[in-house]
């Protein structure tokens, strides 16, 4: 067992102590220093005498001085002793401080570490008693006898007395520690008399019981002794305060164990229970003049508070009582709580049933059983399981406008004079109501049905509301009543839902009578039929089966399964304005004086599922007609649709409803779709006349023809089979497929013909398109005419017309024409950096093809190469598959061309520049081949100048001969010499001529 003292009255003992044997053994050192400055020697002189001092010296493990046997050592300042050593077989004493300071003979271990004084020395009595200091301490109980005392101890003060072994008295004046391992820790008249008990500190404290604990306080009124804290039984506990017991005080120490009083000032935790086990275990926490009497039980603080039952707990407050098991009052005033029970706070409450609960407020008062009073006043929660959040009377001084919940699991949230149940005696037969606060509401359902207490009615809030019938909701409000089971009025004022699931959500005077109705808000409305519904709005009606009105005014869902939407009447006094839905599945979104379904008064199922999306004087009398809204916009026929506009059609009133059906008007004015499938967009007075006709909008546009359309536009005329007319003016599409776009005064004339726009423009050959301009015509099938003035007279043609006056045309079929007076460009680039252009007035191409900058992986060429292939590639004449054989043009072709330079992208195409670039380095290589033979014809021509001199020579020599002429000297013997090789001389001449003419042929291009 551990024994605990206070830390800070022993620890001050402690030191004390620690100092005084310190200070012993260091005078003792000095001593002993001095006696052996010379151990092998005589006692050194110290200036004084020594008496009976047997030795000196040293041995293996210290110096030493040494007494005769039996002899005791003592330390003397100033002739008077200081320290005295005592020598016993066990442990030696050791007595500092006062000389009268003593340990009585025969108890060894003692210490006295100083302190005492004349008449009043420290004494040990007992074996091992310890004295720090102060005066007139004992440690041990001085008994005769030292050794039933042992280990006592004093830490310091005046008067204290430790009697019991291993008792402890920290220090404080006149305390006693006299159970065995007592422990006081300080203070003044504390007395720790029970073994192991403890006292802090404090004033007059007592701690009479085993393992007592008082920490501190003491007397609440110093001068009088009864005002003591004292802790009468086992393992009792004080915090501190004064007053305060902890125990029952009834002389045993063992039957009222573990009881704590933590503070204050006259609180008492006296819990005790005898039998097997002592319970006691009680808790008073503080405050004042508080009892926690039973096992357990818990008092947190205040004043003048009970905790009676087992396991009571009061928080704190004033006067209150937990006066049975479990019981819990938090606080406040005069509170009182039963079995398992708890009051939370406030004043005057009561929680007098089993597990009753009151959260606080006034003079609330929860009596039935796990019933539960939240706050406010004078609530009162009367059955078991029964709820009252707060609230309380509306009236203070009347104590009948409390809230009130009568019957079993019922609940009020607040308010004031509410009541849930139905206040009858029995507390069973209307279960589960709910009022969620307000001011004089009831919720008194109660049905019993084969043994199952339905109950179950709310009402949310307000004033004077009520919900009489099972699983009935009034949310709120005033005056509204929820009078059949699971109906619903959300709030408002004067409404009633008096039909089995019905809903009035808010508004006034309204009523859903029919079952499963519902009105959401608004003033006089009416939901007769069953599942009607009405969102809001004045006086309307939904009297057929599952019909419903939104809002508005006046509107009549008189047919099954009707729609208003919202609206109303056109002149509020006039019910003939309203808004009617007069056959099955019709619906109206809103407007005035609309009506679905038959015109016809009687309701009934003739015409279904007509609708009038909103507007004015708008009817929809056909089977799943439709009119969007607009004013007096009629559909005659079944699934015809006006989305809106005013007085436009769809159908025909032949009083059939069945042979001009899906006939739809967009909107606009005095538009008519009046067959099978027509529609008309929108826009003024047009007309789509024929099946599925279609006119988008504009004015005066007609669709007369079968899937004809026309997009806008005014007095537009699309009168074929699919014509179209996308808008413009005056336009026509006359034939079968044939579409004019826009502009003004457009013919489209020939099947699947096209005009795209511009103005005057004809397209009146099969397939022919005119894309716009002015004044073109493509007359021939799928001719193109575009521009202005231009003709595409002829099949397949292509004419472009520019802004000349002078117009342009084509001369045959499938001929291309542009009239460019500007020119013409065309680029084969994004950046425009590689084009073609014939400029105006020339008949050239000028290209960039050239242009260095567009080039690179440059090759040098040889010319007589190329000259050489050139020669081969055959040349012929020729003509187009697509040309009659008599047009002929000259070329090779281009399989031959690619086979022959391997240039462009393959052997199936030929660009003009290639062909040029051959020609090119051909005329180069030619002229390198000219240049070789003029210089080989200038040398045979010098040779043949030179022989031509010799035969000219030869010739008049020969002539003189015949002449009888003289010779010249020498002249016969040149002759001679020549003539033997004339045959040599004139086959060399052969030889010459022949290389001239196979050089020359080398040169035409032939191997």
């Amino acid at each position: 067992m551990r024994i605990h003292m206070s830390r800070r009255l022993f620890l001050p003992a402690a030191v004390l102590g620690g100092v005084a044997v310190f200070a012993a053994v260091f005078f003792v050192a000095l001593a002993v220093r001095s006696v052996i400055a010379d151990p092998a020697g005589d006692v050194p002189d110290p200036g004084h005498a020594w008496t009976s001092v047997e030795g000196h010296g040293d041995d293996a493990d210290a110096c030493y001085v040494d007494t005769e046997a039996g002899q005791a050592f003592e330390i003397r300042v100033d002739s008077s002793r200081a320290l005295r050593l005592e020598p016993h077989a066990t442990s030696p004493n050791v007595i500092g401080g006062h000389v009268e300071n003593a340990v009585t003979v025969g108890a060894y271990g003692a210490a006295i570490c100083g302190g005492g004084e004349s008449g009043l020395p420290n004494q040990v009595t007992d074996d091992w008693g310890t004295i720090g200091g102060g005066t007139n301490n004992q440690a041990g109980d001085n008994a005769g006898t030292t050794d039933d005392a042992p280990g006592a101890t004093v830490g310091g003060g005046g008067y204290n007395t430790a009697s019991a072994g291993a008792s402890t008295v920290g220090g404080g004046l006149d305390n006693e520690a006299s159970g065995g391992v007592a422990t006081i820790g300080g203070g003044w008249l504390n007395v720790a008399s029970g073994d192991l008990a403890t006292v802090g500190g404090g004033l007059d404290n007592e701690a009479t019981a085993n393992y007592a604990t008082i920490a501190g306080g003491g007397r609440s009124d110093p001068t009088n002794a009864a005002t003591l804290n004292r802790v009468t039984d086992e393992y009792g506990t004080i915090g501190g305060g004064g007053n305060n017991q902890a125990g029952d005080n009834l002389g045993e120490t063992y039957d009222a164990p573990y009881n704590t009083v933590c503070g204050g000032e006259g609180n008492v935790a006296s819990a005790s229970e005898s039998g097997m086990h002592y319970y006691g275990h009680a808790t008073v926490c503080g405050g004042q003049d508080n009892t926690a009497s039973e096992p357990w039980s818990t008092v947190g603080g205040g004043t003048g508070n009970t905790a009676s039952g087992y396991r009571a707990t009061v928080g704190g407050g004033s006067i209150n009582d937990a006066i049975a098991s479990d019981a819990t009052v938090g606080g406040g005033r005069g509170n009182e709580a039963g079995y398992a029970a708890t009051v939370g706070g406030g004043e005057y409450n009561t929680a007098s049933s089993n597990h009753a609960t009151v959260g606080g407020g006034q003079w609330n008062e929860a009596s039935g059983m796990d019933s539960t009073v939240g706050g406010g006043l004078g609530n009162e929660a009367a059955a078991q399981y029964a709820t009252i959040a707060g609230g309380g009377r509306s009236d203070y001084g009347d104590t009948n406008t409390r809230n009130r919940v009568s019957d079993e699991y019922g609940t009020i949230g607040g308010g004031g004079n509410n009541q849930a149940g139905d206040n009858l005696g029995e507390t069973y037969d209307a279960p589960y109501n709910t009022v969620g606060g307000g001011e004089g509401n009831v919720a008194s359902g109660s049905e019993l049905i084969i043994s199952d207490y339905y109950g179950h009615a709310t009402v949310g809030g307000g004033q004077d509301n009520t919900a009489s019938a099972r699983h009935a909701t009034v949310g709120g409000g005033s005056s509204n009543t929820a009078s059949a089971g699971l109906s619903t009025v959300g709030g408002g004022a004067s409404n009633l839902a008096n039909s089995s699931f019905t809903t009035v959500a808010g508004g006034y005077s309204n009523t859903a009578s029919g079952s499963n109705s519902t009105v959401g808000g608004g003033q006089w409305n009416e939901a007769s039929g069953d599942i009607a519904t009405i969102g809001g709005g004045y006086g309307n009606t939904a009297s057929g089966h599952r019909s419903a009105v939104g809002g508005g005014s006046g509107n009549d869902a008189a047919a099954d399964y009707a729609t208003i939407a919202g609206g109303g009447r056109l002149t509020p006094g006039d019910p003939a304005t309203r808004n009617l839905v007069t056959d099955e599945y019709g619906s109206i979104g809103g407007g005035g004086g609309n009506q679905a379904g038959d015109p016809a008064t009687a309701v009934g199922n003739e015409e279904p599922y007509a609708t009038v999306a909103g507007g004015k004087n708008n009817t929809a009398s056909g089977d799943s007609a439709t009119v969007g809204g607009g004013d007096t916009n009629i559909v005659y026929d079944d699934y015809g649709a006006i989305c809106g506009g005013g007085s436009n059609v769809a159908g025909v009133n032949d009083a059939n409803t069945t042979n001009q059906t899906y006939a739809t008007v967009g909107g606009g004015l005095q538009n008519t779709a009046s067959d099978i499938y027509a529609t008309v967009g929108g826009g003024l007075h047009n007309t789509a006349s024929a099946g599925a006709a279609t006119v988008a909008g504009g004015s005066y546009n007609t669709a007369t023809v079968t899937y004809a359309t026309v997009g806008g536009g005014q007095e537009n005329e699309a009168t074929a089979n699919s014509a179209t007319v996308a808008g413009g003016d005056s336009n026509t599409a006359t034939a079968n497929y044939s579409a004019v776009g826009g502009g003004i005064s457009n013919d489209a004339s020939g099947m699947y013909a096209t005009v795209g726009g511009g103005h005057n423009n004809t397209a009146s050959g099969s397939r022919a398109t005119v894309p716009g301009g002015y004044g073109n015509t493509a007359g021939g099938d799928y001719s193109f005419a575009a521009g202005a003035q231009a003709n595409a007279a002829q099949d397949g043609c292509f004419v472009w017309g520019d802004t000349s006056i002078t117009a342009v045309s084509c001369d045959n079929p499938n001929e291309f024409v542009v009239q460019a007076d500007g020119g013409l460009e065309f680029y084969s680039s994004g950046d425009l950096s590689t084009w073609c252009k014939l400029p105006a007035g020339t008949g050239a191409w000028s290209c960039s093809a050239s242009d260095r900058d567009l080039k690179e992986n440059f090759t040098p060429v040889d010319g007589q190469e190329v000259v050489a292939a050139l020669a081969n590639i055959p040349v012929t004449t020729w003509n187009y598959t697509a040309e009659d054989p008599s047009i002929r043009h000259m070329g090779p072709m281009s399989q031959d061309f690619y086979a022959a330079f391997g240039l462009g992208e393959g052997e199936r195409s030929m660009t003009t520049i290639d062909p040029d670039g051959v020609a090119l380095a051909a005329i180069q290589g030619l002229y390198e081949l000219s240049l070789e033979q003029a210089e080989r014809i200038d040398a045979l021509e010098a040779d043949n100048a030179g022989l031509q001199q010799q035969l000219d020579d030869l010739d008049a020599r020969v002539t003189a001969l015949e002449g009888g002429a003289p010779l010249e000297r020498g002249s016969e013997s040149l002759l001679a010499s020549i003539m033997p090789y004339g045959p040599l001389f004139l086959a060399g001449l052969f030889v010459v001529g022949g290389l001239v003419v196979v050089q020359r042929r080398r040169a035409g291009g032939q191997s």
